[in-house]
C-alpha cells in the first residue's frame, strides 16, 4: 500500500515526484517481485484521484463508511500483469 501525505506545497515538487515514482520507484517494486500497488483515498478528492491515475493506478472500488467518521473512500491499484 502506498502512503502519501498531502501538503499545500506539493505543486512545487509534483511533476518531479510523479516522474520519479512512475519511472523509478514503481519499476523497482515490480522488479523486486511486487505484484500489486494500491492506495486508498478519501472520496471527493478528485485532484488526488487524477494524480493517482497519472501514476497508472486504476480506480477499483468505493469503500462506503470506511473512514473513522463514516466517510467513503476510494481504492486504486496498479497490478503487474
Amino acid at each position: 500500500s502506498l502512503l502519501f501525505f498531502a501538503t499545500p506545497e506539493f505543486p512545487k515538487i509534483g511533476l518531479t515526484i510523479t516522474r520519479w515514482i512512475s519511472k523509478d520507484l514503481f519499476p523497482r517494486y515490480f522488479d523486486a517481485g511486487v505484484r500489486r500497488i494500491q492506495a486508498t483515498s478519501l472520496d471527493g478528492y478528485d485532484e488526488v484521484h487524477r494524480w493517482l491515475g497519472a501514476l497508472g493506478l486504476e480506480r477499483e472500488a468505493v469503500l462506503p463508511a470506511f473512514g473513522r467518521n463514516g466517510e467513503d473512500f476510494v481504492q486504486f491499484a496498479k497490478v503487474k500483469r
